[in-house]
């Protein structure tokens, strides 16, 4: 509680819209390979994980922006044409970035 009984105010709250993309390759009879890539700083330093990054105000779609990423982060590897949004994470932070 603050001092003098008033009331702690409400922080700020920040969105931010970020891309992950988990290619994989199907194989024959259900079996198949994931790609991941190490990751190089922020949260998870030195642990595998898909590609991607923030949204940029320049990128189309979400779609354009996960592929975008993945293309940065694999020197230019083009994720095949379908790409389909499987899901949506939210994460409440306060403040700040929160990578």
């Amino acid at each position: 509680r603050p001092a003098h009984g008033g009331t702690m105010a409400e922080p700020a709250l920040t969105k931010k819209v970020f891309t992950l993309l988990v290619a994989h390759e199907r194989g024959a009879g259900g079996g198949g390979r994931v790609l991941l890539g190490m990751k190089k700083r922020g949260p998870g330093t030195g642990k595998w994980n898909g590609f991607g990054g923030k949204l940029e105000k320049t990128d189309a779609s979400v779609k354009a922006g996960a592929v975008r990423e993945f293309r940065e982060e694999t020197g230019g590897a083009s994720p095949s044409d379908d790409v389909a949004r499987v899901g949506v994470l939210t994460f409440h932070g306060v403040g700040g970035d929160p990578r």
